[in-house]
């Protein structure tokens, strides 16, 4: 699905619509499935899984590695600045995080770029990374490596909606501090057409 990236605010608004909306579609059966769970429990749970394929975004029951692989970001703008948030994970294990902010007054920016390695667990839902490069770049100035961050490692909850079936918006939660980084995923064709000089 092509379309710009979309705003942090706009997939709490989907994960929280949609969540509601499949779960509204299993609660409004209640009456029926009480009267007719003891003749036909599995064709209420058919109905239900069809009525749930009907949608075209759904929440991922089950998130697998593969699901990951790829380019995700999300970004912001206001009349203070604007904020773009990226993430690409390698089939490898490898990945880069990149993180461009800038300030309209005064004309500033600040450039961070994180190299990873990542692991998911299929059976926790659980996504651990472990920090292998870490620099900044402030305004015109030299490359700035930080190598504190280096060695640093985070585990997060993975929640992912779907959207036709394919992977479309992911929510990691760190598990220490509960900090939420959501992303949609990204177009890499696409995504290089935007950024041409």
């Amino acid at each position: 699905m092509n379309r710009p990236i979309l705003t942090t605010a706009l997939l709490t608004a989907s994960l929280a619509l949609a969540a509601p909306t499949l779960a509204a579609s299993k609660a409004s059966k209640p009456a029926k499935a009480e009267t007719q769970a003891q003749r036909q429990p599995e064709n209420e749970r058919s109905e239900f899984r069809r009525s749930q394929n009907d949608s075209p975004m759904q929440l991922a029951q089950h998130i697998q590695t593969e699901d990951l692989i790829g380019v995700w970001g999300q970004g912001v703008t206001i009349d203070e600045g604007s904020m773009l948030n990226m993430t690409i994970m390698s089939q490898d294990g490898t990945g880069t995080d990149l993180m461009i902010l800038t300030t309209n007054n005064p004309k500033s920016s600040l450039k961070i770029r994180q190299q990873f390695t990542w692991q998911f667990n299929e059976k926790t839902q659980t996504f651990s990374q472990r920090i292998t490069d870490f620099s900044t770049i402030r305004d015109n100035e030299p490359t700035q490596q930080d190598k504190s961050q280096i060695g640093k490692t985070s585990t997060a909850k993975a929640r992912m909606l779907l959207w036709d079936g394919k992977p479309d918006m992911l929510e990691l939660t760190d598990q220490a501090s509960g900090e939420k980084q959501s992303y949609f995923k990204q177009d890499l064709n696409k995504l290089r057409e935007i950024l041409k000089p």
